[in-house]
């Protein structure tokens, strides 16, 4: 749960969790996107055969090992550029 400076809990409103979830459980996220991103999530969605909200999970996934991966690709690099290669 997130906190406020002075150590208090963040309150975001709305319905109160009954418990927190099990590890690999699905939990809501509220997301805004435009008009066209929502018509390509769902262009996707289609063509890939999964619901909208995996669509989404998926490309998120995928954008984080992409990150991942670039870090590591960068450290790579770093190295071999100091060993004169």
């Amino acid at each position: 749960m997130l906190q406020e400076r002075d150590g208090r809990e963040k309150d975001f409103g709305g319905r109160p969790r009954q418990r927190d979830p099990k590890p690999g459980e699905r939990v809501h996220l509220g997301l805004r996107v435009t008009l066209e991103m929502k018509r390509r999530i769902e262009a996707e969605a289609v063509r890939t055969g999964r619901s909208q909200s995996q669509e989404v999970e998926a490309r998120l996934e995928r954008s984080f090992r992409d990150d991942e991966i670039l870090t590591e690709l960068a450290a790579l690099r770093e190295l071999l550029e100091r060993d004169g290669r």
